[in-house]
C-alpha cells in the first residue's frame, strides 16, 4: 500500500497516522511536524486501551455562539460584540481533547473525534450548538473505536470510521445508529467514509479492494462502487470531500507523474487537477458545496503551499504566513471561494490561517484580534472547517498550553 508522499525537505509523518486518520486532510495535518494530533491520537486505532465513555452519552445544556451561558461549559468563552471565541474544553464529560473535523450548513453542528481522559481509543463526538451534544455509538469492534469527519448539511446524518468485528470499516450515524458500510470486494478488509452529501444518501471515503487503496462512492442503491484511479503509477486513490449532491469527488490519486489531487464525477471520471509551476505533487482537502472551488496542498517552486483550484481549469497559489519554514495547506473553503482557511507556518510554528480574495493570507489569530476579540492566551494551530457563508470556523490549538478544540462564530 503507498503512504502519503512528502517533499524531500520534511520529515515524512508517522505510518501509526494514517490507522488513526483516514481522512486525507488531517492526515496530512500529522505530517506538519509540530501538529498534536499525532501524539495525541497514536493509540486510538490500536489495540490498547478500551473505550471509557458510554455510547449514545447525551450532554447537556448546549452551548449558543453570541448567547452568554454560564452553565454552558466552554463556550462562548470570549465574547466581544457580535463575535465569539471559544473552546471545546474537556466536553463531553471524560474527554481531554476534542478536535471538530465537519460542520452543518450553518455551523450549529459540529462532528469529530475525542479522546478519553484515560488515554484510551478515540469517540465519535458531536456538538450541537442550540441542541444536545453526545458520544457517537460505535460499530461492535472492540476495543471500541470511531472517528466522524463527515456531516450532512443538516447535522443529522454523519460518517466516519468505526472498528467492526471485521476491522477498521466505514460508518454511517444516522437517528443515533451507526451503520457499517463494508467495503469493495477482493484485498484486505479495510474502509473509511470521508464525506456525505447534503442529505445523506451517497457517502464517499476509501476502500481496499482488489486493485488496493480505491477511492468509492456509496449509496443505499447501489451499494459501495470504486472509482478507479489516474493513469499510470501504483494504484491508490483517497476520497476525501464531496459537493452537496454528491456528484463531485475529490481526493488524491497516484498517476504517472505522482501523487495529484483529483476531481470526479460521473460523467467526466477522475481528472488531475495537477499542481503549481515546480510541484511534484498536490492533494485535494476540501470543496465548496457545489463542488465549483476545490482547496489543499501542491508541492510549488517555494515549497507546499495552500492552493485553491476552480472548475474551469484555474489555479491559485495562496502563500503562506510571514517568517518561519515555507508551509502551508488550505483545510476549508466558503460557497463562493472568497474564503478558505487552514494551517500555515510562522515564527510560532504550525499557525491557523485565514485567506479572503480581498486581502490575501493571514493568521487567523490576527484576524480576529483586529476586529476586536481578545483570545487570550490561546494559540490557533490549524482551521479544520469552515460554514458556507464563512461565519463558523472551527480548529483546534492550545489554550493556556494545552491542547483544546476551538470555534469561532463570525456574524456577517
Amino acid at each position: 500500500m503507498k503512504g502519503l508522499g512528502t517533499s524531500s525537505h520534511r520529515s515524512p509523518c508517522a505510518l501509526a497516522a494514517h490507522a488513526v486518520f483516514c481522512s486525507l486532510f488531517a492526515a496530512m495535518l500529522t505530517a506538519c511536524g509540530d501538529v498534536t494530533l499525532d501524539e495525541l491520537l497514536s493509540n486510538s486505532a490500536s489495540d490498547g486501551g478500551a473505550a471509557s465513555l458510554p455510547a449514545g452519552n447525551v450532554i447537556s445544556p448546549p452551548y449558543k455562539p453570541g448567547v452568554p451561558d454560564d452553565n454552558s461549559p466552554g463556550l462562548p468563552g470570549t465574547e466581544i460584540g457580535d463575535w465569539t471565541f471559544g473552546g471545546l474544553g474537556t466536553w463531553p464529560p471524560g474527554i481531554r481533547f476534542a478536535a471538530p473535523l465537519a460542520m452543518a450548513e450553518d455551523g450549529r453542528v459540529l462532528v469529530g473525534l475525542g479522546r478519553p481522559t484515560d488515554g484510551g481509543a478515540a469517540h465519535a463526538v458531536r456538538w450541537g450548538l442550540g441542541s444536545a451534544s453526545a458520544v457517537l455509538a460505535p460499530l461492535s469492534g472492540s476495543p471500541a473505536f470511531a472517528v466522524a469527519y463527515g456531516l450532512s448539511s443538516g447535522g443529522d446524518i454523519a460518517v466516519g470510521q468505526s472498528r467492526s468485528t471485521r476491522g477498521l470499516e466505514a460508518v454511517r450515524w444516522a437517528a443515533g445508529a451507526a451503520t457499517g458500510l463494508g467495503d469493495l470486494s477482493g484485498g484486505g478488509f479495510a474502509s473509511c467514509a470521508t464525506a456525505v452529501s447534503a442529505d445523506g444518501s451517497i457517502v464517499a471515503g476509501w476502500s481496499e479492494s482488489a486493485n488496493g487503496i480505491e477511492a468509492f462512492v456509496w449509496s443505499a442503491g447501489s451499494g459501495m462502487v470504486g472509482l478507479g484511479d489516474l493513469p499510470g503509477g501504483e494504484f491508490l486513490s483517497r476520497a476525501v470531500a464531496m459537493s452537496v449532491d454528491g456528484e463531485t469527488v475529490v481526493g488524491v490519486a497516484t498517476s504517472e507523474s505522482g501523487e495529484r489531487a483529483f476531481r470526479w464525477t460521473a460523467t467526466e471520471g477522475m481528472i488531475d487537477l495537477g499542481t503549481l509551476p515546480g510541484g511534484l505533487f498536490s492533494r485535494a482537502t476540501a470543496l465548496s458545496p457545489d463542488g465549483r472551488f476545490i482547496v489543499g496542498l501542491s508541492e510549488s517552486q517555494r515549497g507546499e503551499q495552500a492552493v485553491l483550484w476552480t472548475v474551469d481549469g484555474g489555479t491559485q497559489p495562496l502563500g503562506d504566513l510571514p517568517a518561519g519554514e515555507f508551509y502551508s495547506v488550505a483545510l476549508g473553503v466558503s460557497a463562493d471561494g472568497a474564503t478558505v482557511v487552514g494551517a500555515g507556518s510562522d515564527t510560532n510554528g504550525l499557525t491557523a490561517f485565514i485567506w479572503r480574495a480581498d486581502y490575501g493570507i493571514q493568521s487567523l489569530s490576527s484576524f480576529l484580534g483586529g476586529s476586536g476579540v481578545d483570545l487570550g492566551r490561546w494559540r490557533l494551530r490549524e482551521a479544520l472547517a469552515i460554514s458556507p457563508d464563512a461565519t463558523v470556523i472551527a480548529g483546534v490549538g492550545e489554550n493556556e498550553g494545552t491542547e483544546e478544540g476551538w470555534l469561532a462564530y463570525i456574524p456577517q
